[in-house]
């Protein structure tokens, strides 16, 4: 999974001399918290709605139902964040939001020849983590441990094979020094396929079964 596969290709942007209250009004419309901006085409700075609001007066909130844009005359290049993050579109998309956690930011511009071409944001980061843990099709989400050696996948492949279910996607993750795995099978569950998991010595953390219209 890419960052050109999930990102937001409509980039909403705002420039250096506009005021804060052009921008706020940006943001409104677009319903989005953050705006790039660009100067002659190059990603400059991001402007987040934390940035407008310590630049407005003190207790003024303009993004509020009443709130108003008295005050938030200043342009947005003495507002806005100038540290800006960028990331080429064939990134993994991990590694993106490994890179986001770390800076502690929430959108990275893609630019690809030195143009803009989309921004990845919190939200597109989850829906690639929601797509990655399988479709919304009938069957079941388990959770068991695994050793620190073992092939998840292979076993996963097995399991479903000996049940007659489809594997959808395999995740594996350590917390606390225990590392676990993360199965969604497609199909109708047979009896006793998580007494096997049990049986093969593998601790199940939790089974959610899921119906056809994906509810559990």
């Amino acid at each position: 999974m890419l960052v050109n596969q999930w990102m937001s290709r409509e980039v909403i942007r705002a420039a250096p001399e506009d005021t804060l209250a052009a921008a706020i009004e940006r943001m409104v419309r677009a319903r989005v918290r953050r705006l790039l901006v660009e100067d002659n085409g190059q990603a400059i700075g991001v402007l987040a709605r934390s940035d407008v609001l310590r630049a407005g007066p003190a207790g003024a909130n303009p993004f509020s139902a009443l709130g108003l844009c008295a005050g938030f005359g200043m342009p947005v290049r003495e507002a806005m964040s100038r540290v800006v993050v960028s990331v080429p579109p064939d990134m993994p998309i991990e590694d993106a939001a490994r890179l986001m956690n770390s800076r502690k930011i929430g959108i990275l511009p893609v630019v690809s020849g030195g143009r803009t071409v989309g921004v990845l944001t919190r939200s597109d980061l989850s829906r690639a983590f929601i797509a990655m843990l399988g479709e919304d099709e009938a069957g079941l989400r388990i959770s068991f441990d695994i050793t620190d050696t073992e092939d998840a996948v292979a076993f996963s492949v097995s399991l479903a094979g000996r049940h007659g279910m489809r594997l959808a996607s395999v995740s594996t993750f350590t917390i606390d020094g225990r590392r676990s795995a993360v199965v969604r099978l497609i199909g109708v569950e047979r009896a006793g396929m998580v007494d096997e998991i049990w049986k093969t010595g593998h601790r199940v953390l939790s089974v959610v079964r899921r119906t056809k219209d994906g509810g559990p």
